[in-house]
């Protein structure tokens, strides 16, 4: 079923590894690639611009004595002019002498006219929206340091509350929903599929699952990360509403079953990338029957009763 989707390539690999990356260092990357890349054209072409005539003909490379420099060497000095023309620098020791090569030099000056303001304007952007993020993180954790000290939260617990606010969970989930949201239904399922690729191929929970099955539920999936030592449910525990209930899927790290015996964990059995845990009581809406913790820091995806796909 989901062989289609798994030979897409190392440049399907690359575009998921920069999915993890924050939009705003994206973007900086991106930009840096596209300069090298107009710097690097745009120096060929000047130094292309010589055999445009005749040896007899002035161009920049004979009036600053590099007719016949090596290769390198002119193109290091073209690489050179490129750039302080596009940054609107323009030193003027390397200039055009003839017409075609003045008209091309104008033509790279307006373009960097373009790409100065754009520089600048991205720039200030992405300084500006890391402040922002970080003042309202600092604000949030202000907040919670009153609260702490306020109604005596401990350490462990507190170290929790600071990683959720740092993550920001809801919002990269709220973002996603939007993008998918925006796409026709069969892009969006498409994209699904290839986003929880390594969940698909791994999970025997969806081995051999229809088509259909597998895009209704991956919209439901929700990411939740789990500390070293923090216990994702006790034995016992029972919940009014539906929605506590949930079946967990381990993209990431490992879950253990224990006993409790006199606050000692006597862990007897360890899951990892692949398994899923809690499908009873989220199918039957029983009361739990085992104790699981996170050894360490895991990356679940969790189903949850009483969820609609948005």
């Amino acid at each position: 079923m989901f062989k289609a989707y798994k030979n897409r390539g190392k440049c399907v690999e690359l575009l998921s590894c920069c999915g993890h990356l924050h939009a705003g260092l994206q973007r900086l990357i991106y930009f840096v690639v596209g300069v090298m890349v107009v710097v690097h054209f745009t120096s060929c072409m000047w130094r292309l611009m010589d055999k445009l005539y005749y040896p007899d003909v002035d161009t920049w490379l004979s009036r600053y004595g590099l007719a016949d420099a090596s290769d390198v060497d002119a193109y290091v000095a073209a690489a050179y002019w490129t750039v302080t023309t596009l940054a609107t620098v323009g030193y003027g020791d390397v200039v055009p002498v003839n017409t075609v090569e003045r008209i091309f030099a104008s033509c790279v000056i307006l373009i960097g006219m373009v790409f100065y303001s754009y520089t600048i304007g991205m720039v200030t952007g992405l300084l500006g929206d890391y402040d922002k993020r970080n003042m309202k993180l600092s604000a949030r954790l202000s907040v919670l340091q009153d609260i702490a000290k306020q109604y005596g939260i401990g350490r462990s617990f507190m170290k929790r509350l600071k990683t959720a606010l740092e993550t920001d969970q809801f919002q990269v989930r709220k973002d996603r929903e939007d993008v998918l949201r925006s796409l026709p239904r069969k892009l969006a399922g498409k994209l699904t599929l290839l986003m929880h690729k390594q969940l698909l191929e791994n999970n025997v929970f969806f081995k051999d699952r229809s088509l259909k099955f597998v895009q209704s539920v991956l919209p439901l999936l929700r990411p939740v990360k789990y500390n070293a030592e923090e216990v994702v449910y006790r034995t016992g525990e029972v919940y009014e509403e539906s929605k506590a209930y949930a079946v967990y899927f381990i993209g990431r790290g490992q879950v253990a079953f224990f006993i409790d015996e006199l606050h000692v964990h006597l862990v007897y059995e360890t899951l990892t990338d692949g398994d899923y845990f809690g499908d009873l009581e989220f199918f039957f809406a029983e009361q739990r029957e085992t104790n699981t913790k996170s050894i360490s820091n895991s990356e679940l995806l969790a189903l949850t009763r009483g969820v609609t796909a948005t």
